[in-house]
C-alpha cells in the first residue's frame, strides 16, 4: 500500500480517536470544529453584565505554565495550609518536551488543537478561583493568547481571578538596567535581551488591562509588577533534607547548574570556578539539562552552590540549595535583600568577585558553615509553602490552618 495511503489512514484514526476522547471527557457529543457556543447561562451573564453567584467549595486552578513546577507546589501549599481549599495545577504541554515537573493535569498538544469544550465546561462548573500564570489564558490558546481573552467569560460564571508571574516574562530588561547596577541586560541590542523585551512589553500590556490581584514568585519582581504581592516559591524541603556534612572535605565540591547560562552569568562564573578547580582549591561540577531528581542528588552531594551573578534575585534553585544546607552564592541586590523580613542566608557575589569569595570560603570555613545551617531554617520558614499559602489566603477568602 502506498505511503500516502497509510498516512491518510493514520490521520483518520487519530481524528476518530480524538473524537472518542472528547466524547468521554466532555460527557456527550462533540462540538463543531472551532469550538462550541458558550453554555446558555454564560452567554446570558456576559450579555447582561451580570455575574453568577458561586456557592460550591473553594477550588483553585493555577495554570497553564507550571514553570519550575511552581503551579503544582502552590496548589499543594494552598491545600495543606489553608482551611477548606482544594487546588489543581494545569500544564499546557509544549510541542518540544522540556523539563518534566509534577503537575495535576496536562493538556497535550493534540488536545489543545482539538475541541476544548469539555475543558472549558469543567472549569466554569467546578473551579471557583483561577490564577493565570505568566499572563496566559486558562481556557484556550494557552501559549499565544492572553489572559484577557478569558476574563469576561470566567467572571460571568462567577469565578474569582488573579494572576501570578514567574520571572523573565515580566522582568523588564530596560528597567532592570535602570534599577540594578549589576545586570544581565547591559546591551539592549543583544539578541536575548531584545527577545525578552518584546515578551515583557506584551505581558505588561496584559497586566495593565487586568484588574485582579497580582502575585509574583520572587521579591525582585515587585519592581516590575505594580501592586503585586510576593508569593514565595515553594520547594520540597523534606526532599532536599540531608545529613551530608558541608565544607568538611579538604577540596570542597562546587556546583553550578544554570537553567539559562546567559541569565545566570555563567560566562563570568564558569572561568572563575574552572580556575579554582585547576589550582586544586575546589572540585568544580557543572550540570545542565538534568531531570529534577538527578539535580536534587547533585545538590545534596556538593558543598557550595553558585546560582547566578547578574540578576539581583534569588529563586527556586537558591531556595533548594538552602533547603539542602549547602552554602548558597548569588547576587541579590541590596534593595531586594531588604524586602526579606529576616537576614537572607545567601553569600553575595558579583561577576568580578566570584573567585575571591569562594577562595575565602575555602580558607575560612566557619562563617560559611553557619550560613549554610541558617539556610535550612530559612527555607523551612519561607519556602515550605506556608508563606505562599498565607499570600493566597485573602484572594481565596480562607483562613490558615493552625
Amino acid at each position: 500500500m502506498a505511503a500516502w495511503t497509510w498516512r491518510r489512514i493514520r490521520r483518520g484514526l487519530r481524528r476518530r480517536a480524538g473524537v472518542l476522547k472528547r466524547r468521554v471527557r466532555g460527557g456527550g457529543a462533540t462540538a463543531p470544529a472551532g469550538g462550541a457556543a458558550k453554555p446558555a447561562f454564560i452567554e446570558t451573564a456576559v450579555a447582561t453584565g451580570h455575574t453568577l453567584d458561586i456557592t460550591r467549595p473553594v477550588r483553585l486552578l493555577i495554570g497553564p505554565a507550571n514553570m519550575a513546577g511552581q503551579g503544582w507546589q502552590w496548589a499543594r501549599a494552598a491545600e495543606h495550609f489553608l482551611d477548606g481549599v482544594s487546588a489543581e495545577s494545569l500544564t499546557a504541554a509544549r510541542s518540544r518536551p522540556g523539563f518534566q515537573f509534577r503537575t495535576d493535569t496536562v493538556l497535550s498538544g493534540p488536545q489543545q488543537r482539538g475541541d476544548l469544550t469539555w475543558h472549558r465546561d469543567r472549569v466554569v462548573r467546578e473551579v471557583t478561583h483561577v490564577l493565570f500564570e505568566a499572563g496566559r489564558p486558562i481556557l484556550r490558546d494557552f501559549h499565544a493568547g492572553s489572559m484577557s481573552n478569558d476574563v469576561d467569560e470566567l467572571r460571568a460564571a462567577g469565578l474569582h481571578l488573579g494572576a501570578v508571574f514567574h520571572g523573565s516574562e515580566v522582568r523588564d530588561p530596560s528597567k532592570h538596567r535602570e534599577l540594578y547596577p549589576v545586570t544581565a541586560f547591559d546591551d539592549p541590542r543583544e539578541d536575548l535581551t531584545e527577545r525578552l523585551q518584546v515578551v515583557v512589553d506584551d505581558v505588561q500590556e496584559r497586566i495593565a488591562r487586568f484588574d485582579g490581584p497580582r502575585f509574583v514568585s520572587t521579591p525582585d519582581l515587585l519592581d516590575f509588577v505594580p501592586d503585586a504581592i510576593w508569593m514565595p516559591v515553594v520547594v520540597g524541603v523534606d526532599e532536599f533534607a540531608t545529613d551530608n556534612p558541608v565544607l568538611e572535605r579538604p577540596k570542597p565540591v562546587v556546583l553550578h547548574a544554570p537553567s539559562n547560562s546567559a541569565l545566570k552569568g555563567t560566562s563570568f562564573i564558569d572561568p572563575a570556578l574552572q580556575s579554582l578547580h585547576d589550582d586544586g582549591l575546589i572540585e568544580y561540577r557543572r550540570a545542565s539539562g538534568l531531570p529534577h531528581a538527578e539535580l536534587v542528588e547533585l545538590v545534596k552531594d556538593c558543598d557550595i552552590v553558585v546560582d547566578q551573578a547578574v540578576l539581583g534575585l534569588y529563586g527556586v534553585f537558591a531556595a533548594e540549595s538552602m533547603a539542602a544546607g549547602r552554602v548558597t552564592l548569588a547576587h541579590v541586590a541590596p534593595h531586594v535583600r531588604a524586602r526579606v523580613p529576616v537576614e537572607l542566608p545567601i553569600v553575595e557575589i558579583t561577576p568580578p568577585t566570584v573567585r575571591d569569595v569562594i577562595a575565602e570560603i575555602v580558607r575560612q570555613r566557619d562563617e560559611a558553615i553557619k550560613t549554610a545551617h541558617a539556610g535550612v531554617e530559612f527555607a523551612r520558614m519561607y519556602h515550605d509553602g506556608r508563606m505562599a499559602a498565607r499570600a493566597l489566603a485573602g484572594f481565596l477568602g480562607r483562613e490558615e490552618r493552625p
